[in-house]
C-alpha cells in the first residue's frame, strides 16, 4: 500500500524503487521491508558500523565478493537472492550512501556463505566519520538535513489507496530452514559452471547427475540442521561446492571413501561427537546414504 502511494505520488518509478526508499526511511515511516541494503563504500559501512556503538560491543564490518555471490546464487536465481541497484533521483541517502540491496536473501544461506568479515571493539558515542573524503563521511552526508524525499514522504496522503501487486515479493520459504530443495538449484548451477570450464573430472557424470545433486543435496541439508555439533566449513555452500566437484569419488572410490574425505577427516579422531552428529546426518538424509552397513562399521570403528 505505501509503496503504491510513494509511485502515485511519483517519488519513485517503480515499486523496487519505491520498496528501496521505504527501506531507506523505515525509523521515519514505521515500516520495514524484505530487502538488505549494503553499501558499496566501506567507510559508509564503518560509519553505519560504529553509530549508536556501545562501550564493550563488537562491531563487524561484512564484506561480501560480487563474482562469490553470483556463482552461489545462480545470478540471483535461488533462495541465496538477488543483488538489486536503485538510483531515485530523489533520495540522497540512497546516493550518498552507496547504496544497493539484496532482495529477500535466505537468512540461512546467507551465513553459509561465510562472507569476510572484520571486526572492533565499540566505544560509547564514537562514530566513524572523516574529512579526508570528497564528499566527507558524516552525520549529515548520512542522513541530510536538506532531504526532499523525506519531505514529500512527510506530505503523502494517508487515505487508502488500491495498490497493484509489486513486482515481486518474498515467499515464506526465506523464513524456513533450507531443505534439499533450496539447495538443489545451487548445485545444478554449480555443476554447470564446472562443466562449462571443463574439469576433467567432472566429465565422468553419468546419466544419473539428477538423482546423484539430488543426494547430495539431502546430505547437505542433514548437515545444516546438525551444524552446531559439527565443524563449522562443513556446513557452508564452499562445501556444498566441494560435494558437487568431488561426486564422481562416489563411484570411483566408494562411497565410504568418498564419505572419509569430505566429512571424517575433517573430524578430530577424539570428538566422538561430531562423528555422531554425522552419522546422524546420514540416517536422517536418505536411504542413498545410509544403504551399506560398511559405512556405519567403519564410523564406529
Amino acid at each position: 500500500m505505501l509503496a503504491a502511494e510513494i509511485v502515485r505520488a511519483g517519488i519513485a518509478e517503480n515499486g523496487f524503487e519505491a520498496t528501496a526508499i521505504v527501506q531507506h526511511y523505515s525509523s521515519e515511516l514505521g515500516v520495514s521491508t524484505w530487502l538488505l541494503d549494503v553499501t558499496a563504500s566501506p567507510w559508509v559501512a564503518l560509519f553505519f558500523a560504529s553509530h549508536g556503538g556501545r562501550t564493550g560491543d563488537i562491531g563487524t564490518l561484512e564484506y561480501i565478493e560480487r563474482t562469490e555471490w553470483t556463482l552461489f546464487s545462480n545470478d540471483g536465481q535461488s533462495a541465496l537472492g538477488a543483488i538489486l541497484v536503485a538510483s531515485p533521483k530523489s533520495a540522497p541517502r540512497i546516493h550518498n550512501q552507496q547504496a544497493f540491496f539484496l532482495q529477500a536473501p535466505h537468512p540461512k544461506l546467507l551465513h553459509e556463505l561465510v562472507n569476510r568479515r572484520l571486526y572492533f571493539r565499540q566505544k560509547e558515542d564514537v562514530v566513524f566519520e572523516s574529512e579526508a573524503f570528497e564528499p566527507q563521511i558524516n552525520h549529515d552526508l548520512i542522513y541530510p538535513s536538506r532531504d526532499p524525499t523525506l519531505a514529500a514522504l512527510r506530505g503523502l496522503a494517508t487515505s487508502s489507496l488500491e495498490a497493484k501487486p509489486l513486482e515481486w515479493e518474498p515467499t515464506t520459504s526465506v523464513f524456513h530452514a533450507p531443505d534439499w530443495t533450496t539447495y538443489l538449484p545451487i548445485a545444478s548451477a554449480l555443476l554447470e559452471r564446472e562443466l562449462k570450464r571443463g574439469s576433467a573430472h567432472l566429465r565422468r557424470w553419468d546419466g544419473d547427475d539428477g538423482n546423484t545433486l539430488s543426494e547430495l543435496c539431502r546430505l547437505h541439508a542433514a548437515v545444516h540442521a546438525h551444524r552446531e555439533d559439527l565443524p563449522n566449513h562443513l556446513t557452508t555452500l564452499h562445501h556444498l561446492r566441494r560435494l558437487v566437484t568431488s561426486a564422481p569419488l562416489i563411484k570411483e572410490a566408494g562411497m565410504s571413501d568418498f564419505l572419509n574425505f569430505l566429512y571424517l577427516s575433517h573430524c578430530d579422531d577424539g570428538d566422538t561427537k561430531a562423528r555422531q552428529a554425522f552419522e546422524q546426518c546420514l540416517l536422517e538424509a536418505s536411504p542413498f546414504w545410509r544403504r551399506s552397513e560398511l559405512i556405519f562399521k567403519r564410523f564406529t570403528a
